[in-house]
């Protein structure tokens, strides 16, 4: 198992049309929507009925295909070409939305019990998943220690509970342990707050969507570990939260240095699309001609510059 500073082909041969990581494991769907992952696999994250680790992709157990895919933590769910809603991997906090809280986690893919709803995107985060409906209403389950799950409560449910308000949803991302989502242009987060990735301008935990400060028009946002970023309308890039590694990508980094509203990104940049993970403490954006650029910690070449070195302004992928 070699590091890699720099992008390297996954091995068998596949054509995909979108990936996403997890803590230490990949999931992806192909060209003909079969969903496969890789990487470890000791909570049956890999969906493939077992918890062997893997070192190429192995096929999801199933026959479905699926439309959208998204991986968490350690867990993974999925929306068939006819919006069912499946999840895979952990569930110690009923984050499948499937079994109850405390069952046993799953290495096959299992239906979420959505008690009525319809679900068209799934986005899982830490240990807690929420989804929208194809009208833009959000839902949340599993892990609500902090308020996560946007309900107005802290009560863990694995069942799916509509996130409190009639606001509708265009976009929705889940970190490790806060939510966020884009409501006609403006970014709410709801949930842990301990660094400010909520961005209200405070340090205060919130257990309904709050709007981020600063007035900015958001078309996307993206919730990580302990911080967010967001892309406006005008394509420019803002971050907040936790910034120990640079990971705000405003120039500074330090466990102190954190943000408690929209800071820009450095470099004047226009991107199309932007995102970090539920354990990640760097972000990756793509330019409207398809160049990657990444920020943040670098420890095990995730910036994928050829360096370890931290960046906390964008760098180009190589």
């Amino acid at each position: 198992m070699t590091g890699r500073l720099v992008p390297h082909l996954v091995a068998g041969g596949l054509r995909f049309r979108f990936v996403s990581a997890g803590f230490f494991f990949t999931c992806g769907l192909t060209t003909e929507d079969k969903a496969y992952c890789w990487g470890e696999n000791h909570e049956g994250n890999l969906g493939d009925g077992t918890e062997a680790s893997r070192l190429k992709p192995v096929s999801v157990a199933g026959s479905r295909r699926y439309r959208q895919l998204r991986a968490g933590n350690h867990h993974v769910c999925a929306v068939t070409l006819g919006d069912v809603a499946f999840c895979w991997g952990s569930n110690f906090l009923g984050q499948l939305g499937a079994v109850t809280v405390g069952s046993q986690s799953s290495s096959i893919p299992l239906k979420v019990i959505t008690g009525g709803p319809v679900f068209h995107r799934v986005i899982p985060g830490g240990a807690h998943t929420c989804a929208l409906t194809a009208d833009g209403a959000a839902y949340c389950w599993g892990d609500n220690s902090v308020g996560q799950l946007g309900n107005g409560s802290h009560t863990s449910t694995a069942m799916p509970m509509r996130v409190s308000g009639t606001r509708t949803f265009t976009q929705m991302s889940a970190g490790l342990l806060h939510t966020c989502g884009v409501s006609a242009g403006v970014a709410y987060c709801w949930g842990g707050n301990t660094y400010g990735g909520l961005g209200d301008g405070t340090q205060t935990e919130r257990t309904e969507p709050t709007a981020v400060a600063g007035g900015l028009t958001f078309k996307g946002v993206s919730a990580s570990f302990d911080y967010s970023c967001g892309i406006t309308s005008s394509n420019r890039a803002y971050c907040w939260g936790r910034n120990a590694e640079g990971q705000l990508g405003d120039g500074t980094f330090g466990f102190r240095n954190f943000r408690l509203v929209p800071t820009k990104v450095l470099g004047g940049f226009s991107f199309r699309a932007l995102g970090g993970t539920a354990a990640s403490g760097h972000t990756c954006a793509v330019t409207p001609d398809d160049r990657a650029y990444c920020w943040g910690g670098n420890t095990d070449g995730e910036l994928g510059n050829g360096t370890r070195k931290q960046s906390a302004r964008p760098v180009p992928v190589s």
